[in-house]
């Protein structure tokens, strides 16, 4: 009987390997094959999206109804205070929070063509500064719309580059105050090149724009003036070559290191 038992075992054994064989070889086809099977919607588009919404809509809280403007009024502030403190600054020290603006007025360039330029100074948080340039309608009268243009993926040319300038005139020629944020220590960066031991030094900021020179008096050698221009070169390219490599090492901390193509 057990010698039977074993027998049976060992045919159904026998026969489901074979069966799994054979489905396993005959589902070896084409995938046209599958087309009709997998081509069959099983759920609309248009279900999907409205299951979605209803998913979405059931736990969005209903808004409130306010009876009165003070009562609204008190309503858009605890919101306001919501949003700001649980999420936009959630985690933020509160003196950077609470500390008031700083701007500073470093200088206004007029156009005579619709608009001008402002050139700010600010506190980005206590204590770390950056700047801007603010493009104004030539006639600023009450109150007129604003527009923020941060930095995409320019690289070292920060605000001026072509088409943001271009645009943020725009912005200005039609009544739209623009303000023009300039990438972290680039505007701002003051280095300094020197040659002859000091002789002669330039300051250069971030846009390789050469701000000052300054020349020792016993560098000055009217019978040897060939030797000043040469000083005056190598203190101008030791300057720029200061330049690129504090840039490269902002955007390599920006970046944690990756080598992003188009910035350098």
């Amino acid at each position: 009987m057990r010698f039977l038992r074993h027998r049976i075992h060992v045919i159904g054994f026998s026969l489901l390997a074979c069966f799994l064989f054979s489905v396993e070889t005959f589902a070896q086809n084409a995938p046209g094959d599958l087309e009709t099977v997998l081509g069959e919607q099983i759920l609309a588009p248009s279900a999907a999206l409205l299951q979605m919404k209803s998913f979405i809509l059931s736990r969005v809280p209903p808004p409130p109804v306010a009876t009165s403007a003070a009562q609204w009024t008190e309503e858009s502030q605890r919101l306001r205070r919501h949003l700001l403190q649980d999420v936009v600054f959630h985690g933020w020290p509160p003196e950077w929070v609470t500390s008031s603006p700083k701007f500073e007025d470093v200088g206004t360039i007029e156009t005579h063509e619709g608009y001008r330029l402002r050139k700010l100074r600010y506190e980005v948080v206590p204590g770390f500064q950056s700047v801007a340039i603010l493009y104004e309608p030539e006639k600023l009268e009450g109150k007129v719309p604003a527009i923020l243009n941060v930095n995409g993926h320019v690289g070292p040319m920060g605000k001026a580059v072509e088409y943001k300038q271009k645009r943020c005139i725009n912005f200005a020629k039609h009544g739209i105050l623009a303000l023009n944020l300039e990438w972290f220590a680039f505007g701002e960066l003051r280095v300094e090149g020197s040659a002859g031991g000091g002789m002669v030094k330039a300051t250069m900021n971030g846009h390789k724009e050469l701000l000052g020179v300054i020349i020792d008096k016993e560098a000055v050698d009217p019978n040897d003036v060939d030797m000043l221009q040469d000083l005056v070169v190598a203190a101008v390219n030791e300057a720029a070559r200061k330049v690129d490599e504090e840039m490269q090492g902002q955007l390599g901390a920006m970046t944690g290191g990756m080598n992003i193509p188009g910035l350098f």
